[in-house]
């Protein structure tokens, strides 16, 4: 269950030099820290604006060392500024949840939670960023590189590789990516390396800004017959 909390929120993919290709994808490095600025300024302007964020996901992910392959779908939601939901659909049904400073992955099918805190000092803290916290508050925890280019069916995108500084971050993720569309602002997909070597991607489809999201879909009581397991 730890580990699918991490994937759920952990976007990768590699980088080493001024320009990259991968799958049919041509993107150049953004060198000049005026033109990163910009960009960020642009998109947290948009960060802003998104009071509520709904969307579906397909998640894949590989496991080493068979390179064993698992498939899960479901839904997210978010409502400003630290309410998140990630509803796994299959290939079974887990939701994580997160209120405030306090998180929950919640499995009815084995009438268990797992409760884990978010503060300053948690490893868990930076994945608001971007979401209820300034998208410039990953650069705390991350050597960030961001790329502009067209993906294979020629859509303006921005592509933010990342590698952790922070010793509490690298001991669980090796590098996270997280793809922008250029026009909309919003997510494309995600893909996150390990420090195992297992790899997930995530891609989001469906995105509805500023929807009929009600915030009392994030309301929740843990049941009494369930055994709760603490990560403080």
């Amino acid at each position: 269950m730890k580990k699918i909390f991490f994937c759920s929120f952990l976007f990768v993919l590699l980088f080493a030099c001024n320009s990259i290709r991968a799958n049919k994808e041509f993107l150049t490095l953004v060198q000049k820290p005026a033109e990163l600025k910009s960009i960020i300024d642009v998109l947290e302007a948009h960060r802003q604006s998104v009071k509520s964020f709904q969307s579906s996901f397909k998640q894949s992910r590989i496991i080493l060392p068979f390179n064993d392959v698992e498939k899960a779908d479901g839904d997210f939601y978010f409502f400003y500024p630290d309410k998140i939901i990630w509803e796994f659909k299959s290939p079974e049904k887990n939701k994580i949840l997160i209120k405030g400073k306090r998180g929950y992955i919640i499995a009815d099918d084995l009438k268990q939670v797992q409760v884990f805190a978010i503060d300053d000092t948690s490893r868990f803290d930076f994945l608001l960023a971007g979401l209820g916290q300034p998208i410039k508050t990953l650069f705390d925890d991350f050597d960030i590189k961001c790329f502009k280019g067209v993906d294979n069916e020629g859509t303006a995108i921005y592509r933010f590789s990342m590698v952790p500084i922070t010793d509490n971050l690298k001991d669980i993720v090796k590098k996270f990516e997280l793809v922008i569309n250029a026009r909309t602002k919003n997510p494309v997909s995600s893909k996150l390396t390990e420090v195992n070597g297992d790899v997930t991607e995530l891609f989001f489809e469906n995105i509805q800004i500023n929807g009929s999201l009600k915030k009392s879909i994030f309301e929740y009581k843990i049941p009494t017959d369930y055994k709760v397991i603490d990560y403080y």
